[in-house]
């Protein structure tokens, strides 16, 4: 009797075969495929990067914004944050020609671990954003579209980077103030309004969530607690409670999300447990402030006097007035007549610069500076 055929598996396949079928899945499915054998792990640790590219292009995107968290230069504070052409493993992720005199970028293997851990926290954030974003209004509470996911991605790749560019290092705080202002210029109009939109949303849920000051206790819960509650959840009042809420909007987004998820699950932590946490994220927390608050404020002020008169009205009343608490605009869709403003407010990143000399110009132009990234 002939033998019957031995049945075949993933590994008789061509390498490129495997390469491309999981380049072709999520990103969970490419990492449990990978590790339902040897000869998988292997094609996934000789290949990860062409496995992963299609993946986050596709999943995370913008993908050029994702790969420049990775970006840590600090000698050139704000010359990181311009658009420019950008390689990941050789392909052109980005082909922006208005700063083109400055470097290329070039990503490559050793950066994609990172890239996987803020890809990991980007996924819990699209999961988590719609109950802090309609905290105040659940019964409008709903899962983010694809492009609201995308504009929620884009700002908190913004977020992240900023956070790693201030917010971890306390050294010349106030010296650096034009600096972080350069940084965001860089953005369009589009953009700093979704980033608003995100930033209040988190500095509302770590408000009353996360650091509720004894007034907000008292309003939320009634009048008769006992003071050894008030000491065990109340973060101080006034003064002293926006100072411990500043310090800790200085932290990064994956460790905020982990701090307001822990509140989630656990509504009565005590403070202590919640410091203690806090103090291994960032040891010297209490040294820093947010700079982004007053720094977004100012930026989005010149960007409107920018407009010409006949639309900065109309501008400003798109992006101060439309985003959180109320359950539209922002990163969530707007009305139809907001909508088609979106499209005139995305190409203007860059407007505003500022020179050496301190002139707000709309064409600003750097020396060309070498990076190795």
């Amino acid at each position: 009797m002939a033998e019957e055929p031995e049945p075949l598996s993933l590994g008789y396949m061509p390498v490129e075969i495997l390469i491309k079928i999981s380049g072709e899945l999520d990103i969970k499915d490419a990492l449990h495929l990978a590790q339902t054998s040897k000869d998988m792990h292997k094609v996934y640790e000789q290949h990860m990067i062409y496995i992963i590219r299609p993946i986050l292009a596709r999943e995370f995107s913008p993908l050029d914004a994702l790969l420049r968290i990775t970006d840590v230069a600090r000698e050139v504070p704000f010359t990181p944050w311009l658009n420019r052409r950008t390689y990941f493993a050789g392909v052109l992720v980005s082909d922006e020609d208005r700063f083109a005199q400055l470097p290329e970028i070039h990503f490559r293997k050793e950066h994609l671990v990172q890239v996987m851990d803020v890809v990991k926290a980007v996924s819990k954030w699209e999961a988590a954003f719609p109950r802090l974003r309609f905290a105040e209004l659940a019964e409008e509470r709903r899962r983010l579209r694809p492009h609201e996911k995308e504009r929620l991605r884009h700002a908190l790749y913004t977020l992240w980077r900023y956070a790693n560019s201030y917010h971890q290092y306390h050294d010349d705080y106030h010296a650096k103030d034009e600096v972080c202002a350069n940084s965001l210029r860089t953005l369009s109009t589009l953009q700093l309004y979704e980033l608003l939109d995100l930033w209040k949303t988190i500095q509302a849920a770590v408000t009353t969530q996360l650091c509720p000051s004894v007034s907000i206790l008292l309003w939320n819960e009634g009048l008769a607690m006992s003071e050894e509650y008030l000491e065990l959840r109340g973060w101080g009042d006034g003064v002293e409670n926006d100072i411990i809420i500043g310090n800790v909007l200085s932290l990064r987004p994956d460790q905020l999300l982990e701090l307001l998820d822990l509140v989630a699950v656990y509504p009565t932590a005590s403070k202590r447990t919640l410091e203690k946490k806090i103090q291994d994220y960032q040891p010297t927390v209490e040294k820093g402030f947010e700079s982004l608050g007053y720094t977004l404020s100012r930026v989005i002020g010149e960007r409107l006097n920018i407009f010409p008169a006949e639309l900065e009205e109309y501008v400003a009343k798109f992006v101060s007035g439309r985003n959180f608490p109320i359950a539209f605009g922002g990163i969530l869709d707007d009305d139809f007549s907001m909508e088609e403003l979106r499209s005139q407010l995305s190409s203007d990143g860059g407007d505003g610069l500022v020179e050496d000399d301190g002139d707000i110009d709309g064409s600003f132009s750097d020396e060309p500076t070498d990076q190795a990234f």
